[in-house]
């Protein structure tokens, strides 16, 4: 099962970069990153994300800002599979984040 991370983003981008950072890190490379900008005023966002050469990031950006609760609730919306990890724009991943949540549903497939 890969593992959807969703980081609704309005905030400093290089902590941003850091989230990224901390996603591409992981032991576990079965996950998918979608990052949805609120429409952040700063166009080294976009730029960022354009430069990074890898199908398992998404970067989208709102056509108006919705307010952090929601992009979050974009998040959900645009989930397709039954679990997901939601970050802050500037929370970090331990490497082995991605791999102990598989094992985790793997064992209890219906806990939230």
């Amino acid at each position: 099962m890969t593992l959807e991370i969703f980081v609704p983003f309005w905030g400093d981008p290089a902590l941003l970069r850091e989230t990224v950072d901390s996603v591409r890190a992981q032991r576990d490379e079965d996950w998918r990153l979608i990052v949805i900008d609120d429409c952040y005023p700063d166009e080294s966002v976009p730029e960022y994300f354009a430069g990074i050469d890898d199908e398992r990031i998404t970067y989208l950006r709102n056509e108006t800002n919705l307010g952090i609760t929601e992009n979050y609730r974009e998040a959900i919306r645009r989930a397709t599979t039954s679990h997901i990890t939601i970050l802050g724009c500037d929370d970090l991943l331990h490497p082995n984040y991605v791999g102990l949540m598989k094992r985790v549903i793997d064992r209890l497939p219906d806990v939230d």
